[in-house]
């Protein structure tokens, strides 16, 4: 149940390419019209490697660089 919350809140996040792979921009704020790298382009991936460790059981990682060289160790092919 946990994984899958994580999972689902991930999804929340869209992509930093639009359909015509432009950059997505913030819309509001003080941002408006710039492209936010920290929520569009890495909060993706340390979800990513967030829910990738868990679901390997792996517990106790809680740093991004360190959950991606233990999923290398757990999976040498991907």
């Amino acid at each position: 149940v946990f994984l899958n919350f994580l999972a689902n809140n991930a999804l929340m996040n869209p992509p930093p390419l639009g359909f015509f792979k432009d950059f997505v921009v913030e819309k509001s704020g003080e941002h408006k019209n710039e492209f936010d790298i920290k929520s569009r382009a890495m909060m993706p991936l340390a979800d990513l490697a967030r829910l990738l460790v868990l679901s390997h059981g792996v517990i106790g990682v809680n740093n991004t660089f360190k959950r991606f060289d233990r999923l290398v160790a757990l999976e040498p092919n991907s």
